[in-house]
């Protein structure tokens, strides 16, 4: 797959032009691969996302909203591929989401920056799936376990989980 930005202003009303030349182009150059964008703009407002086969979203949820309120994050993650999907009817790729942690902090609670949260983060209260990965949404499949690295994909609505290697049977 190619992806022609990582968080450009997908915004903005000029997106939309920009995008579609864009990824009409990188059609044109390379027609055996899907073409995306990574976005971290609301689903509602973003004019780039009609011109991509698969919607690549940026996501740290209780990072810089509701900091420290893990238990907010399937919510939030589940509304958001809801969401996207419904807008858009096409698969959809979490390409980050996450939280950092500053080495040697720590606290009992979840405090963002410390290494517990990043841990909850990752692994979840139980050492299982944590609620930024794929596993606490329905029908999405997930990579790895790694907070930035995770690649889940979602199909909203659907009734199998789709993985990221199996983009040509979707076509």
């Amino acid at each position: 797959m190619w992806s022609v930005a990582n968080e450009p202003a997908s915004e903005l009303p000029p997106a939309a032009h920009y995008f579609k030349t864009v990824i009409a182009h990188t059609k044109a150059l390379d027609p055996s691969r899907p073409v995306t964008f990574v976005t971290d703009a609301n689903y509602a407002l973003d004019h780039g996302a009609p011109y991509v086969d698969v919607i690549c979203v940026n996501s740290y949820f209780s990072w810089y909203h509701d900091p420290g309120h893990l238990e907010v994050i399937p919510l939030q993650l589940t509304a958001q591929f809801e969401n996207w999907y419904r807008t858009y009817q096409k698969p959809i790729i979490q390409s980050e989401y996450g939280a950092d942690s500053v080495p040697g902090l720590h606290s009992v609670s979840a405090v963002v920056g410390t290494a517990l949260t990043g841990q909850q983060m990752s692994l979840g209260e139980g050492g299982t799936t944590g609620p930024g990965c794929a596993g606490s949404v329905p029908r999405a499949a997930g990579l790895g376990s790694t907070r930035t690295s995770e690649l889940c994909l979602c199909l909203p609505g659907e009734d199998s989980k789709i993985c990221p290697w199996q983009w040509q049977k979707m076509k």
